[in-house]
């Protein structure tokens, strides 16, 4: 038993196997292609992990190709086998029924046993980004701000996934129509982490949305960095 980046207990027993996950976490909230390349490195140091599991299926799903699916349900059935034999803790024990439930059919139980882990641990960055996106996918951005400012206050200049909180933030305001505060927590949110894809799009959301092309391409012009490492 170990703790992740956020000190959270992790059913994980090298540091590192915990260092590979942490570093996925970071890579998955910045939407960056190294992101599976990490939870591989977790799955071979610790393959009895239920919850590493469960997170590669809910990604594949995440990007919303029928041919993943069945990768999905395979994970799905590791996850529950590992699970059965290693007793995850309740948070890990989460994802592995949201994979069960969005394989389901059931998206939104998906989301809310995401909120449920944020509810006890709401610095678990991981699932406030797949609540996130399971929101997106579903069109409810009145959900996603929620979500998002729930769990705001836990977030303070230690922790390592602010930036890409705000980068959040940033993109539920500007889907509920708050363009200038969209603007300041977007930009908030790459002066933190500047590889924040999430962030970068919210702003350039903004511009188009209120008809300044002009400022749009000036935002991001110069910033590839932020977008270069990506995979969509």
């Amino acid at each position: 038993m170990r703790n992740d980046q956020f000190g959270y207990d992790i059913s994980l027993s090298s540091p590192e196997a915990v260092q590979a996950w942490d570093r996925m976490v970071l890579a998955f909230l910045a939407h960056a292609a190294a992101t599976p390349d990490h939870l591989g490195k977790v799955l071979e140091a610790e393959p009895g992990f239920a919850m590493a599991h469960a997170v590669k299926g809910l990604f594949c799903l995440m990007l919303g190709r029928r041919e993943m699916d069945e990768t999905a349900r395979a994970a799905h059935e590791t996850a529950v086998l590992c699970a059965r034999q290693g007793a995850p803790l309740p948070r890990e024990a989460g994802y592995v029924r949201a994979l069960g439930a969005w394989l389901g059919g059931r998206p939104s139980d998906s989301v809310r046993e995401m909120e449920a882990i944020l509810t006890r641990w709401p610095e678990d960055a991981l699932a406030m980004k797949i609540s996130h996106a399971i929101r997106f996918i579903l069109g409810d951005k009145d959900g996603m701000r929620a979500s998002i400012e729930a769990v705001l206050p836990a977030y303070d200049v230690q922790n390592p996934a602010r930036g890409y909180l705000f980068g959040c933030h940033a993109f539920s305001l500007e889907e509920t129509g708050e363009y200038g505060r969209a603007e300041t927590a977007g930009r908030m949110g790459l002066s933190v982490s500047p590889d924040d894809a999430w962030g970068l799009h919210a702003v350039a959301h903004v511009f188009d949305m209120t008809c300044n092309a002009r400022a749009g391409l000036n935002w991001l012009e110069g910033r590839e960095h932020a977008w270069a490492h990506c995979n969509n």
